[in-house]
């Protein structure tokens, strides 16, 4: 009789720490996901910024524009690293209780948004550039480098996301062990 008491309390024990644990996942998944909407929000804004550059009739009033798409792509940049952060997690407690490929899209949105964090990067250093151009020449060069590097961005966050709801939807369907 002891025996089987024992039996039916680690039945009940285990599935009650394997859903915390899926729970724990899905809550790294959707932080993740979060934080990548608020980097394009931030991207937003910032090219929404230098599409004022294209209206301004002085080079100061463009670098002063680019100077605030800079402050934005910066802001993007933290969130950025955020999502990253949070995806890592996700792959990592997928990975303890082995839902494969809840894991590998993880790892995959991990990937992606670091590769966009290093585009953002790439383009807070164009404009900053830009910001400290000497002429207009100098400042619309790194004007469309940081912006090819901000549409490239967008593209990882955007397959980052996708790699997420994936993630999501075969964590809901995995049988942790």
């Amino acid at each position: 009789m002891k025996f089987y008491c024992l039996l039916i309390i680690f039945f009940v024990c285990g599935t009650c720490v394997t859903k915390a644990q899926k729970d724990q996942v899905e809550d790294e998944i959707r932080s993740s996901f979060d934080y990548s909407k608020k980097v394009l929000t931030y991207v937003e804004e910032s090219i929404s910024y230098m599409n004022k550059c294209k209206h301004t009739s002085s080079l100061e009033d463009a670098k002063l524009y680019a100077k605030r798409a800079k402050n934005e792509i910066d802001y993007a940049i933290r969130e950025c690293s955020n999502a990253v952060s949070d995806a890592s997690d996700a792959e990592s407690e997928a990975s303890d209780i082995r839902c494969d490929d809840t894991e590998s899209e993880a790892d995959d949105a991990e990937e992606e948004f670091s590769a966009a964090k290093t585009k953002f990067d790439d383009a807070y250093t164009y404009l900053r550039r830009a910001e400290n151009a000497s002429d207009s020449d100098e400042f619309i060069q790194n004007y469309k480098r940081s912006l090819s590097a901000i549409e490239d961005g967008i593209e990882k966050i955007r397959s980052g996301q996708v790699n997420l709801r994936e993630a999501l939807n075969n964590l809901n369907s995995c049988k942790a062990k």
